[in-house]
């Protein structure tokens, strides 16, 4: 069992903007924030930061590059006429609100021990692929016989595609076998986290549920 969340967020996420040397008005901000305008931007940037994969946390820095960006150009879509600074100030200031949201979810989730589903997940994704290149050569030998004008399999095509079936049946035995030991360990994880009271269960919900878009 492996619990991989304990990097923080916040700590790897920096503006594209350059930090301005003047003073914003802070209140001025919140009331940004706090328009549709504002609600909509931060919606989506929370629910892009939440593409986060736990498990593979060396993908972190492409999801925040691509949440700040989309972010970025959000918010000079929406707010087109207030001045730059401004629009840097809510960026921000969206920035610190759903990176904190996310750091306090780690914070209160550190200390469940979960099952490290991204192996089991990397299995199954690793079998398809497998089963999938089996299945391909079965293809290739069956266009193979339909350009040769033929009308039945000779002994060794037979032969070929009686192999590349039964691999391509073990991989998909295999796929099957690590799929349900998936749904299982995320069964396990999330009752370890209910277990520990309703805080702890939904910032594991937070962090390893998909956002609904």
């Amino acid at each position: 069992m492996q619990n991989t969340i304990q990097r923080p967020i916040f700590s790897y996420m920096e503006s594209t903007y350059k930090a301005p040397t003047v003073t914003l008005n802070k209140n001025k901000i919140e009331k940004y924030l706090a328009s549709k305008h504002g609600k909509e931007a931060m919606k989506r940037y929370e629910d892009n930061l939440r593409l986060i994969d736990f498990w593979h946390r060396e993908n972190d820095d492409l999801v925040i590059y691509e949440a700040s960006d989309s972010l970025e150009r959000m918010v000079n879509n929406l707010f087109n006429k207030i001045p730059d600074i401004e629009k840097w100030g809510i960026v921000r200031a969206i920035k610190e609100k759903i990176t904190k949201k996310m750091d306090d979810a780690m914070a209160v989730l550190n200390d469940t021990k979960l099952y490290n589903v991204g192996l089991a997940g990397d299995e199954v994704l690793r079998c398809a692929m497998e089963r999938d290149k089996h299945l391909e050569r079965i293809e290739a030998i069956l266009d193979e016989v339909k350009a040769k004008g033929q009308t039945k399999l000779d002994y060794k095509q037979e032969k070929k595609i009686r192999r590349e079936m039964f691999r391509a049946e073990e991989c998909d035995e295999r796929r099957r076998e690590y799929a349900k030991a998936l749904v299982e360990a995320r069964k396990v994880n999330e009752s370890r986290a209910a277990e520990k009271g309703p805080e702890v269960l939904a910032a594991y919900k937070y962090l390893y549920d998909m956002p609904k878009f």
